[in-house]
């Protein structure tokens, strides 16, 4: 009932992702000396900092103006960083966490951000034409009012809500598709990319997801008998609550 099936509708040749793939074989363990690497592990609930930004081992200055990254108690916050120039990102750098670290990243605008490592659950919100790529997540990534963001995924994903957003993409890797949910309100233009790796070569398999208006939940998911990915209308879906995606 009111389900919908997405095949692939165009197969892209992926000139780019071979250097997504390096960064994230390594998991963010031998980084190069001059790699902009932010170090929460080892940190925790007595900890409220101003976090003091390393490049390699060695401290520099904190951002100027509004720009935020810092912890409190559990929770990172990546506020307000901005780049005006489109040609290129601002890469704010690399971070790493502890599992039972929240990250949330807000009002930031033509950016690149990774995270390393896995942490508890990451909030994306009022973000523009910003690139992330993320590790491990144990709940939840949540996007809202978030426009033209990349979702590059490096390790486990098992859920992605994505509400009032427009040109979204999710890259996922294709050993890993059959894992990830993305459930979605009030969207348009989400692209889901299976990213198919070849021993010297990568592509993409482009997914168009439906869009989502009125306050209709879907849930996206990848059906492994019939290998392509289907949509569902949530009818009764309790915010926060998901034991009624299908299995």
């Amino acid at each position: 009932k009111n389900i919908k099936m997405c095949e692939p509708n165009s197969i892209v040749q992926d000139n780019n992702n071979n250097d997504h793939n390096n960064n994230n074989n390594n998991n963010g363990s031998d980084e190069n000396e001059n790699e902009l690497v932010h170090n929460f592990k080892g940190l925790g609930k007595k900890n409220d900092i101003k976090f003091n930004f390393l490049v390699g081992s060695q401290k520099i200055k904190e951002p100027e103006g509004n720009e935020v990254l810092e912890m409190v108690g559990n929770e990172i916050f990546v506020k307000n960083w901005s780049k005006e120039e489109e040609d290129t990102k601002y890469n704010v750098g690399k971070i790493k966490t502890e599992s039972n670290h929240s990250l949330t990243v807000k009002n930031c605008n033509n950016i690149s951000l990774e995270i390393t490592t896995k942490n508890k659950n990451i909030n994306v919100m009022s973000c523009k034409n910003c690139e992330f790529i993320f590790h491990s997540v144990i709940a939840t990534v949540e996007l809202t009012h978030c426009n033209d963001v990349d979702i590059h995924v490096s390790g486990n994903i098992n859920l992605i809500q994505i509400d009032l957003c427009k040109d979204v993409k999710i890259y996922q890797k294709s050993e890993k598709i059959g894992d990830i949910k993305i459930v979605h309100a009030d969207c348009n233009n989400l692209i889901l990319l299976e990213v198919i790796e070849e021993e010297d070569s990568s592509y993409f398999k482009k997914y168009n997801l439906p869009d989502s208006e009125n306050d209709h939940q879907q849930v996206a998911y990848y059906d492994k008998e019939q290998k392509i990915i289907l949509t569902q209308y949530l009818e009764s879906l309790k915010k926060g609550s998901y034991h009624q995606l299908p299995q």
